[in-house]
């Protein structure tokens, strides 16, 4: 078998093919696969300046993950181009979060990997979608232990604690009894395909979606949008 790193460049993939998608995601796709981060960064901050940032999520950012996915398990190729677009697109995301100056008055909301679990993407996604509303979140990031979970809530008392799994070695349901019961009572939410949402202790609530979350966090801070703002 021949030594998978002598590589030549006929055997490099130098496009990504996204059917259906648009001009900015073609463009974003070729900044990916020229690993540049500085323009990734640029069209991100359009999409987002444009679109908000859920709709640079669903509409960009997912139709490329997906297609850089598709084509990995073809290949076994692109892990470098994933690496630079995660990096990017968290650098900006945490920059739409920073940029809240000022946030609603509420209790603190806590955000956080599961332990073990590294994909902390969605997490500045939905920290910069919230900063859109005006709601400020403390970011744990990923592989957080247990107890430093616990630890942190005890650090900064929060309203709301958001545990993110995105695969299923990391969605285990055994912690979120221990958090429903800490004597802080903060509300327990927990987003992302790791989890069996059949095995969520009650009083836990699982988040079909970023959107969803949005607003679930909104409503356990007591900041629900009026009708019309939601429509």
């Amino acid at each position: 078998m021949a030594d998978k790193s002598e590589l030549t460049a006929d055997a490099v993939p130098q496009d990504l093919a996204i059917p259906g998608a648009s001009a900015l995601a073609r463009e974003l796709a070729a900044a990916a696969m020229a690993l540049d981060a500085r323009l990734i960064m640029e069209i991100i901050r359009v999409a987002v300046a444009c679109d908000g940032v859920i709709g640079a999520w669903e509409d960009l950012l997912i139709p490329l993950i997906a297609g850089i996915g598709d084509q990995h398990l073809r290949t076994g190729s692109l892990i470098d181009v994933e690496h630079v677009l995660m990096a990017a697109a968290c650098d900006v995301l945490a920059e739409a979060s920073a940029a809240l100056s000022q946030p609603a008055q509420h209790p603190p909301v806590l955000l956080s990997c599961a332990e073990d679990e590294q994909h902390t993407l969605s997490l500045h996604v939905l920290a910069a979608a919230l900063a859109e509303e005006g709601v400020a979140t403390r970011m744990l990031g990923g592989r957080v232990p247990r107890r430093a979970l616990a630890e942190a809530i005890w650090r900064s008392h929060p309203a709301v604690v958001l545990l993110w799994s995105q695969t299923a070695a990391t969605g285990d349901p055994g912690p979120l009894a221990e958090l429903r019961d800490h004597p802080s009572r903060p509300a327990i939410l927990v987003g992302g395909p790791g989890w069996d949402r059949h095995q969520i202790p009650d009083d836990v609530e699982f988040l079909p979606s970023l959107t969803a979350a949005v607003s679930q966090v909104e409503a356990a801070l007591g900041l629900d949008r009026p009708a019309q703002q939601q429509a």
